[in-house]
């Protein structure tokens, strides 16, 4: 019976991966469209392969990090791309990432306790207008500034 070997680490290859991540690349070239069949267009079933959100550049970038640590011979003189450097880096890009997630979440839930007070159908802005205006109709009240008000148009968009 005849051992089969591991299967050799190839430093090059990931480092070309996790690069090809950052510049949202294509491993391969795009679908192109099979001329054999004229009523469908096969370019178009491609799906997008971009990797640039912030939450994938920074998993990339610990990935990055992690691939330099595997190779003992990468010391860099210079501090800026040295592993503890870009440890700190990475620590600190993430932090910021998660905080504008926080503060993403907060400012949705913010949206949707304006949005209940503004139109919530018994106290919302749309039936104060309404009540306003039935006010302003009644019997004796001054006509112009029922037009003005009446002129003035409130919907739920």
């Amino acid at each position: 019976m005849k051992s089969i070997a591991p299967q050799e680490y190839d430093f090059t290859k990931d480092l070309v991966t996790v690069t090809r991540k950052f510049y949202g690349g294509r491993a391969g070239d795009k679908p192109a469209d099979d001329p054999a069949t004229p009523g469908i267009d096969e370019s178009l079933a491609a799906h997008s392969v971009s990797q640039r959100s912030y939450d994938n550049l920074a998993a990339s970038f610990a990935d990055l990090v992690a691939l330099l640590k595997t190779q003992s011979s990468y010391n860099p003189n210079e501090d800026e791309v040295k592993i503890t450097t870009l440890e700190t880096k990475l620590d600190a890009f993430q932090t910021k990432n998660n905080a504008v997630k926080a503060a993403e979440a907060a400012r949705g839930n913010a949206l949707n306790a304006r949005d209940a007070v503004l139109y919530d159908p018994e106290t919302g802005i749309l039936k104060l207008v309404k009540l306003v205006k039935t006010h302003l109709a009644a019997p004796g009240k001054a006509s112009a500034a029922y037009q003005q008000v009446n002129a003035l148009k409130f919907r739920k968009s």
